[in-house]
């Protein structure tokens, strides 16, 4: 037990540090394509605030019935000359109804948790539908199992040539 308190300590101590760095005339850097990993420093990695990445490039996307935009970015590999590392992220996938209809629902669940994070300080938003494959709250079930039928496995079975992928 004290060694859970301990840590808690030392994650507030690095937060009031990181607060008094940026209070001092530090500023938070701005999303822009990250620099190669040979300007990356230790300390922009752990102490900086966190980046708001600006996607490069995207490209028109069809998964299924579904087709919208997936936007692509990449961000070298920190003390490595490996390739970077590749992300995508696909605009519009749920329509605004939908947001509306999820957020509703896990909004007004007793296990809905908005508790602050013992990392970062900030709302964690948690929620689980799912543990271990298996769905423990059928409504949302009603709500996600299109989603993740109809368009997030067929992208991901596509993208990664993984037909299996379940």
């Amino acid at each position: 037990a004290g060694g859970s308190g301990l840590l808690a300590t030392a994650a507030a101590a690095q937060r009031r540090r990181r607060r008094r760095r940026f209070s001092a005339g530090h500023t938070r850097r701005t999303a822009a394509p990250a620099p190669s990993g040979a300007e990356y420093q230790q300390e922009d990695l752990w102490d900086a605030a966190p980046l708001r990445y600006m996607y490069p490039s995207e490209q028109r996307c069809r998964v299924g019935t579904w087709e919208g935009v997936e936007q692509l970015g990449s961000v070298p590999k920190p003390w490595r000359s490996e390739a970077p590392f590749q992300f995508s992220q696909l605009r519009s996938l749920l329509t605004q109804e939908e947001v509306a209809k999820i957020l509703g629902y896990v909004r007004q669940r007793p296990d809905y948790s908005t508790d602050m994070d013992s990392v970062d300080d900030l709302p964690v938003f948690e929620f689980y539908p799912m543990r271990e494959g298996e769905w423990l709250d059928i409504q949302m079930e009603g709500l996600l199992e299109p989603i993740l039928e109809d368009r997030i496995l067929p992208f991901v079975r596509e993208r990664y040539n993984c037909p299996d992928a379940a």
